[in-house]
């Protein structure tokens, strides 16, 4: 999408971003691309100055923003969009409220966990979380907020199925940004309703993602798990990690002898609430097989 034609994005901004971030992106961007500060090319300097005044002066009065919305489409976003520059702009705002938000950190010392985990997703995230606290001042709400912003970011950019949402969660946290950007796109072209495996898949396979183990929550016990089913390949400790990684297995098949039971491994669909399958049919061998490939 065209920044010069969607405001918000001019701004660096989510399309329900509250005033005073409005305002701090603003001045942030102000600071970097005014002409007298510009160290670059005057003129991209003035017509990037232009290009924010516009946006600022619609998205900060309420009834020119109210008009701006009702016809403005909001579509997904490109994930490339987000430029260094506005992120530099931005970083370098928050360097000014370092020591205001180093007080509040030695009240509320997770504040600080809080914003590393979503400048890992966004410098915006970041800069729109720490401004939103420093000047609301709701600190009892920061979680709350927090998960708000990254939410709506991650809709705005891969849209509404919680298992592609997941997926993007883990490509950000494992830093795959080629995989991000192929993510992005997908959603832009075929929406929200395709199937998310067939995304999934594809994505996993072309950047050889393991989304599977990328699933895992890694607690000292799914460590150890993993070392143990590599070193003594016991079926137990297999399932007990196929357990501890959020999936859930079944006997598919039974029989008089121990060693001919099939096995099926299954995930619970966050949307529908619904199990499906994630591989079946597998050998006692294949599952420790599988697990080991897939899982340690």
């Amino acid at each position: 999408m065209n920044s010069s034609s969607d405001y918000y994005q001019t701004l660096g901004v989510l399309p329900d971003a509250e005033s005073v971030v409005i305002t701090a992106a603003y001045r942030a961007l102000a600071s970097l691309y005014h002409p007298d500060r510009w160290k670059g090319d005057k003129d991209f300097a003035n017509n990037k100055m232009a290009e924010i005044n516009v946006a600022y002066a619609t998205l900060s009065d309420p009834e020119k923003r109210a008009k701006y919305n009702q016809s403005h489409k909001q579509s997904h976003n490109s994930y490339e969009d987000d430029d260094s520059q506005t992120d530099e702009a931005f970083d370098s705002a928050l360097s000014e409220l370092e020591i205001r938000w180093q007080v509040a950190t030695e009240i509320f010392p997770d504040l600080q966990n809080i914003r590393n985990r979503l400048s890992k997703t966004s410098h915006r995230l970041a800069f729109a979380f720490v401004t939103m606290i420093l000047e609301t001042k709701k600190f009892d709400s920061r979680i709350v907020i927090a998960n708000s912003l990254e939410k709506k970011f991650l809709e705005l950019h891969f849209g509404t199925n919680s298992d592609i949402i997941f997926f993007a969660r883990a490509l950000i946290n494992s830093g795959q940004k080629k995989a991000i950007v192929a993510l992005n796109k997908y959603v832009d072209v075929l929406g929200s309703s395709i199937d998310p495996q067939l995304v999934i898949g594809k994505i996993s396979r072309d950047f050889n993602f393991n989304f599977l183990k990328a699933k895992q929550d890694l607690t000292p016990s799914v460590l150890a798990l993993r070392e143990t089913v590599k070193k003594y390949e016991y079926l137990g400790d297999a399932l007990d990690l196929i357990l501890a990684s959020g999936f859930e297995y079944k006997e598919t098949g039974t029989s008089l002898f121990f060693s001919n039971t099939k096995y099926e491994v299954t995930q619970k669909n966050q949307h529908s609430g619904e199990y499906i399958s994630v591989v079946a049919d597998l050998s006692i061998v294949e599952l420790i097989a599988w697990v080991k490939a897939n899982l340690c």
